[in-house]
């Protein structure tokens, strides 16, 4: 099959790019410049240059009708959160071209996390808890009602659209105390509220990562998060496979169906370290960060994604391998400079980093991006790290000159 990736400079991109090339399948990748991580890979037949999604929402959609029409694209898959919402919206623009997802509504009511957190505890899973903010007309009175900190100041949508169909974003801010909280939620545009003032859950990141078509689950597949970027919560930046529970596993795929999400989703949740149950704390319905670790330890989730969607779900999901780890280097490397910025030598948390981070550069902990069968995307990525970090200690020494 023709099929057509979006957002090549995302890792999750490269993963899907080396899994479908390696299935046989002809890759097309498009990205906002040229060079991109995936389309740098020997398993990419073609690049191709695009609008950027968030900047030029009407743009991207034609130039993606444009490369679909001249490659004669079979499916397309959307890989960032902007692009799949642009997709969804305009599905009708891609006749005849397999989109393997539910609809914008579907999409809509997944990216809506009151209604996903509601909707998870009629289904006995835990939520964080969270007050809701209307509107910026609130924003003083709510701020100096007595609560804990820090809270994470978390608009609904992470992804809300315009009047003109253009994307805003929005970010989640932790804040320490009033005047911090005041000025995040000022800060927020009138377009992202209602906003989720919600408590930190302590405790150990894990994912439960599925693939639902037909109403049957495809594939399915969990990790534990082991470190992140940022620290205080971000992207993960070493994982590992872990085994999954059945009710727990049954209770994400009955939430997946009441929201009708067909394809693939990400169910985000943190360990509870008090009580030991499994928190939620948002649905994200398209390809994850840590693709290439589920694909590494046997389930191929883009391969099974196109398979069910071209010929139908077939067999029971496959077993996978636990205690497998993967390591985004450069986000480790990122994670290790934090830690040193910061200075956190108490208790011994730098120096218990450091030799993690040694300890997880052996053999046995698989690299994310580079690969010594594809070796380009992991040079690349190491250049566009290297690079700009040079150039400035250059302009500082001539400045200094």
């Amino acid at each position: 099959m023709r099929i057509l990736l979006t957002d090549g400079d995302d890792r999750i991109a490269l993963a899907a790019a080396r899994s479908l090339g390696r299935a046989g399948h002809r890759v097309i990748v498009t990205a906002s410049h040229a060079r991109s991580l995936a389309g740098v890979s020997r398993h990419c037949r073609s690049e191709e240059c695009v609008a950027n999604a968030f900047t030029a929402p009407e743009r991207f959609i034609a130039d993606l009708e444009h490369v679909v029409a001249r490659h004669r694209v079979d499916l397309l898959l959307p890989i960032s959160e902007a692009s799949m919402a642009l997709v969804l919206l305009h599905r009708e623009r891609f006749a005849g071209v397999t989109i393997p997802f539910g609809g914008f509504d579907a999409w809509l009511a997944l990216n809506d996390k009151v209604r996903v957190l509601d909707l998870a505890r009629s289904l006995g899973i835990d939520g964080p808890r969270y007050e809701l903010v209307d509107s910026r007309g609130d924003v003083h009175e709510l701020a100096r009602r007595p609560r804990s900190y820090p809270v994470y100041v978390k608009p609904t949508r992470s992804t809300a659209l315009g009047e003109d169909h253009r994307l805003l974003t929005s970010v989640v801010t932790r804040v320490r105390d009033m005047d911090e909280l005041i000025a995040a939620l000022s800060a927020v545009s009138p377009a992202h509220y209602p906003v989720m003032l919600q408590e930190p859950v302590h405790g150990q990141g894990v994912g439960i990562f599925l693939c639902r078509w037909r109403g049957v689950v495809v594939a399915q597949f969990g990790h534990r998060r082991i470190r992140e970027f940022p620290r205080t919560g971000g992207v993960s930046v070493v994982r590992e496979s872990v085994a999954l529970d059945g009710d727990e596993l049954a209770a994400s795929a009955a939430l997946l169906a009441a929201l009708g999400w067909a394809g693939v989703a990400m169910l985000e949740f943190r360990r509870d370290s008090r009580t030991g149950r499994l928190v939620l704390m948002e649905i994200n319905g398209r390809f994850w960060g840590s693709l290439q670790l589920a694909i590494d330890a046997g389930v191929d989730f883009p391969a099974l994604l196109v398979q069910a969607a071209t010929h139908g779900p077939e067999g029971p999901p496959p077993a996978y391998r636990t205690g497998v780890r993967s390591r985004w280097f450069w986000g480790d490397v990122d994670f290790l400079v934090q830690m040193v910025r910061e200075r956190r030598a108490e208790g011994g948390t730098l120096r218990a980093s450091v030799a993690d981070f040694l300890r997880d550069s052996g053999p046995s902990v698989r690299s994310e991006v580079f690969r010594y069968s594809d070796p380009f995307p992991g040079l690349l990525e190491s250049y566009r790290w290297i690079a700009p970090r040079i150039l400035k200690r250059v302009g500082r020494g001539r400045g200094d000159a």
